[in-house]
Parts: structure tokens; sequence; C-alpha cells
């Protein structure tokens, strides 16, 4: 997407989690399609599984889906505001559902959400495969706060 944005004369600014191997790896092909890249390390998944069990279980209490809590990052959301004050911008692209917390809260361009999935039909779908009755109960809840968080950010966009 990059690419043939840039090849299509535009601009690009990139501010985009990464993962610890990415941030210390060469840029220069992604600076000869975008300039302006600003990197900000990814919320990671919590290596012990108890631990990710208990953050999940954690998120249970609250209305919010898990990928909600997971990927919700103060310091993306300050390195974006960042970029966004340097320059006026036609467009923000955001990519994915759950980044679209770490969006400022007045922009004055318009943003585009590319999603390309549905999460919600995809947690239905393997529901009906999955033979935990506990399971099944966690993701029956979870599919119906990542349905609410779906409509709403795609309601959000301008």
């Amino acid at each position: 997407m990059l690419r043939a944005l840039a090849e299509d004369g535009h601009e690009v600014s990139l501010v985009s989690f990464a993962e610890a191997s990415d941030l210390v790896t060469d840029l220069a092909p992604l600076r000869a399609v975008c300039p302006a890249i600003d990197l900000v390390a990814a919320p990671t998944a919590r290596v012990a599984p108890r631990a990710e069990m208990l953050d999940r279980l954690r998120a249970l209490a609250s209305p919010l889906p898990y990928g909600a809590w997971r990927y919700r990052s103060p310091e993306f959301t300050q390195r974006l505001e960042r970029e966004l004050a340097r320059r006026d911008f036609d467009l923000v692209i955001c990519d994915g559902v759950y980044n679209f917390q770490n969006l400022p809260r007045k922009l004055s361009a318009p943003v585009l959400l590319n999603k390309d999935d549905v999460a919600h039909v995809i947690i239905r779908r393997y529901l009906r495969l999955e033979v935990s009755r506990p399971r099944r109960l966690y993701g029956a809840l979870e599919a119906r706060k990542v349905e609410r968080w779906e409509r709403r950010a795609c309601h959000s966009v301008r």
C-alpha cells in the first residue's frame, strides 16, 4: 500500500507498531518509499500462557474486547500526534480496528479504516468447531464485544 501511494505521487509518513527485531532492521528500503518513519514497539503478547490467561480474565470484566486492551498504546498516540503536528495531511489511514483507539481525538484529516476482515464473524466461525465449553463461552462473550467494537470503529470514521 505504501509503495502504491508513493508511486501515485503521494508523500507518505508512517507511524507503525513494530516487533523488537524490526526496530533494529535497516529501514533504507522502506525509507525509499516513505521518508518519514516512526516505529513504536509493539505491545507484545504475554509470553507466559498463565499471564495471558490472566489478562484475558481481566478483560472479561470489561465491556472492551481483549484486543482493545492489548493494543492500547499512549506512546503510539503521542508519536502520531507529533507527526500530525509537523504538516497537514490529506488522509490518515488506520490499519486495523484495534489501532483505531490510538488515533488522537481531534484530527484535521479524514480517516480511512483499513479493515480486511470481520473479526467477530471469524470468532463465531471458530466457535462452531470448538469443543471446549469454557472456550465457547469465552468466545461468545468476546465475539459480542468485538462486534460492538468493530461497529463503533466503522461508524466513527469520517
